[in-house]
């Protein structure tokens, strides 16, 4: 069988920045596919690979650049190899600076290791069909090892407050390296008291692989991005909707207001108390950002277009542009 389990699925974007991640995915697929055809060491470990599968699940859906399994864990990778420059301050915080704009982006680190979570919760539920049985109970994914890798771009230069890059962190060069060093990893881990046994629980069995590969490619449920383009094609072609003012209540219309931060930003009156949210809808491509505060200034900064908007100004009352 071939390493390669699954594609990318194809598309093309109009927009330089998601063209740009979606190129750093397709670079990365081909360059695991050309440095592990033939490998010895990939087929003695079983090693397969799925590019770009999502998958849903209560309501909630995933989606995961790279996904590497063989007999003795699976493997995440988190594609940020677009050619950006990255800080990342003490807290764990990224910004990523591309095209001259800086951008907070949620902390690949941070979301890999939730999409490990989702992706056990998923084949847990699963585990029935997808393990084998021992003596006294079934398997499960619980003993598997499960590791992340950030791929980040060859070219970008990369910041860090402790001057220590995480060490999930790897640049595009060194995937291969840095993928076969975890799997040799979790073969030791997988390891029992006899240097030439392994653990069951931590390991999948040739025909777990198999039904672990036909439920990757049975359960990939891709995203419809047509669905998307075709309904923003059609609010661009119609009047879009006023956003609010944030310098006067909703409520009494009174410009005594203030950005209160507690458990995200509002809009609060000093004189009916009134609260209201922020609509945290992009102008530009109608997708979900975020509120973004510089000293008494906030913005509206969207990370799929990059776009950055000016909402309030603490202290100073403007008349509003949208």
């Amino acid at each position: 069988m071939s390493m390669v389990a699954k594609e990318l699925d194809p598309y093309v974007s109009n927009h330089n920045y998601e063209q740009a991640i979606l190129t750093a995915q397709e670079d990365l697929a081909f360059q695991l596919k050309i440095n592990f055809s033939g490998n010895s060491t990939v087929k003695k470990l079983g090693m397969r690979l799925f590019n770009g599968l999502r998958f849903e699940m209560n309501n909630y859906a995933i989606q995961i650049d790279h996904l590497i399994i063989h007999k003795y864990g699976i493997i995440i990778i988190e594609n940020r190899a677009e050619n950006a420059d990255i800080d990342i301050n003490i807290l764990g915080q990224w910004t990523q600076t591309y095209d001259k704009k800086h951008l907070k982006i949620t902390s690949p680190i941070e979301q890999g290791q939730r999409k490990i979570e989702f992706l056990k919760s998923v084949l847990n539920a699963n585990h029935r069909v997808l393990r084998l049985k021992g003596k006294n109970k079934q398997f499960d994914f619980n003993e598997v090892a499960f590791d992340l890798i950030v791929s980040i771009s060859d070219s970008g230069n990369i910041n860090t407050s402790s001057g220590n890059i995480p060490f999930e962190v790897c640049r595009m060069h060194n995937i291969t390296e840095t993928i076969l060093e975890i799997a040799e990893q979790q073969k030791r881990d997988a390891s029992s008291f006899l240097a030439i046994a392994y653990d069951k629980k931590k390991t999948l069995a040739p025909d777990e692989l198999f039904k672990l590969t036909a439920f990757f490619r049975k359960n990939h449920k891709p995203l419809d991005r047509t669905k998307f383009r075709t309904e923003d094609t059609q609010i661009s072609h119609k009047t879009k909707k006023q956003k609010p003012s944030y310098y006067q209540c909703e409520n009494c219309k009174s410009k005594q207001v203030f950005v209160e931060h507690n458990g995200g930003y509002h809009i609060s009156c000093l004189d009916c108390g009134h609260i209201s949210e922020i609509d945290k809808t992009c102008p530009s491509c109608n997708k979900q950002a975020y509120v973004r505060r510089e000293q008494n200034q906030y913005y509206l900064e969207c990370e799929n277009c990059l776009s950055k908007e000016l909402i309030f100004v603490d202290g100073s009352i403007i008349p509003s542009t949208v």
